[in-house]
């Protein structure tokens, strides 16, 4: 968000601020974030558990820099 300088104000819904993202960031940063609000919002609002292909995808397509092995 601050290295694509997004506007994202705090009282923005999840779907406002993926608006926001895919007008800002390039393509991978938006898709990344698109499936990470999905399984946020699924965890949050329906206490469903994020399911293993998604949180692997989550982890192997991690889009800023290297992850810490």
């Amino acid at each position: 968000i601050t290295e694509q300088e997004v506007s994202i104000e705090s009282s923005d819904t999840e779907s406002e601020c993926l608006t926001q993202v895919e007008a800002a960031a390039p393509k991978i940063l938006a898709g990344y974030f698109q499936l990470l609000s999905s399984q946020w919002m699924k965890a949050a609002y329906s206490n469903e558990l994020v399911e293993a292909e998604a949180f692997e995808r989550l982890c192997t397509t991690w889009p800023f820099g290297r992850r810490g092995r």
